[in-house]
């Protein structure tokens, strides 16, 4: 029997926003995906800053973390139903141009 491999996911599955999230696997994915990509910006800050001789902070991190958390109560809200629009009112001069066309 194959078993389904699962993706290496590290220890980015014990971060908070995952663990304490029910969502869908795709989302969960994406989400995944967006923690990833903003630790490793959060890593290249520090970098940047202990080259340049500047204290570490916890400022871009805090700042990846509230644009995550913002993505992920947008992904969490229900899809807006779509808006049926009205046809539009026939009216007596509508009806002769169209037949104008029409010949």
């Amino acid at each position: 029997q194959q078993q389904q491999q699962q993706p290496h996911q590290g220890i980015l599955v014990e971060c908070d926003m995952l663990r304490h999230t029910t969502l869908a696997p795709s989302v969960r994915n994406k989400l995944f995906k967006q923690i990833a990509a903003k630790v490793a910006l959060a890593a290249r800050c520090d970098a940047v800053n202990v080259q340049q001789g500047r204290k570490r902070t916890a400022a871009p991190g805090e700042q990846f973390r509230a644009v995550l958390q913002k993505k992920l109560e947008q992904w969490q809200e229900p899809q807006k139903a779509q808006v049926q629009k009205a046809l539009p009112k026939i009216t007596f001069t509508l009806l002769i141009w169209s037949a104008l066309y029409i010949l």
